[in-house]
């Protein structure tokens, strides 16, 4: 009885080892993508495996476009020129700024010096310049304003006492147009016997008028009427009454009319 039990026992064991190996083949087969193969077994009903859900792959999200903003200039910095201490330039000379071509002979032609010049002010000790570097040179000579008065313009010599405002005024123009066509730089630059330039035009002498003085007026007073005891007495004054002329009206003259004188009877 016991060797039984124990054999039943054994078949059980065994059954269930088959059915654990039965079901990981099941389960290998079905991850693997083959169709599993069923078999019958005497003692246990086959179990069908659920499958996983396929998941669908979720898109990658691109990016969004970022704008790229231009690059912001940066100010450049500006240089001042500050003269060596060591080799000050000549007073009143200029920094210039030497460009690509530029060499001690042109610039010595340029601005009227020589080059000898240009070296000892500068301290050089090769001709040869290097382009962005400065360089001092001399100011150029400023030329003079030629003044030339106006076609058809006289001298005119300055007499004691006169200005621009009364000489423009006895040839009829301004002082600023006297002033510009002789280049003072002042309308008070004019001294007595001086030259200046004036239209060749009769002169014209200022006629001042006297402007009639009105005398004041004064304001009006208010005198009251001294009241009297002596009655008013009313005088009618006889008015004119205009008389009616006559009209002459047309009247109606009749014609003579001949008139039948009577007979003499025998």
């Amino acid at each position: 009885m016991q060797s039984l039990r124990q054999l039943s026992f054994g078949l059980l064991l065994a059954l269930a080892s088959a059915v654990i190996i039965l079901g990981g083949f099941l389960l290998a087969f079905t991850e693997g993508g083959m169709a599993p193969v069923s078999q019958i077994s005497p003692t246990a009903l086959p179990t069908s495996a659920v499958l996983p859900s396929p998941i669908a792959p979720t898109p990658p999200v691109a990016p969004a476009p970022t704008e790229e903003l231009p690059p912001t200039p940066s100010p450049l910095p500006t240089f001042t020129i500050i003269p060596p201490s060591s080799c000050p330039p000549p007073p009143g000379w200029i920094p210039y700024t030497i460009y690509p071509g530029d060499s001690l002979e042109s610039l010595a032609q340029r601005f009227h010096t020589t080059v000898e010049t240009l070296r000892q002010g500068n301290c050089l000790y090769s001709p040869q310049l290097i382009a962005g570097y400065a360089l001092y040179v001399p100011p150029l000579p400023v030329s003079p304003t030629v003044c030339v008065p106006p076609a058809g313009w006289v001298k005119y010599i300055v007499q004691p006492g006169d200005n621009l405002y009364r000489i423009g005024l006895s040839y009829g123009m301004r002082a600023a147009d006297l002033q510009r066509a002789n280049c003072l730089s002042s309308p008070n630059l004019i001294i007595a016997g001086s030259t200046i330039y004036v239209p060749n035009l009769p002169t014209l002498t200022p006629v001042f008028t006297s402007t009639p003085v009105v005398p004041p007026t004064l304001p009006a007073t208010f005198t009251p009427a001294v009241p009297t005891d002596t009655p008013l007495s009313i005088i009618l004054l006889p008015t004119s009454t205009a008389t009616p002329t006559e009209t002459p009206t047309a009247t109606e003259t009749s014609l003579p009319t001949d008139t039948a004188s009577p007979t003499a009877t025998p």
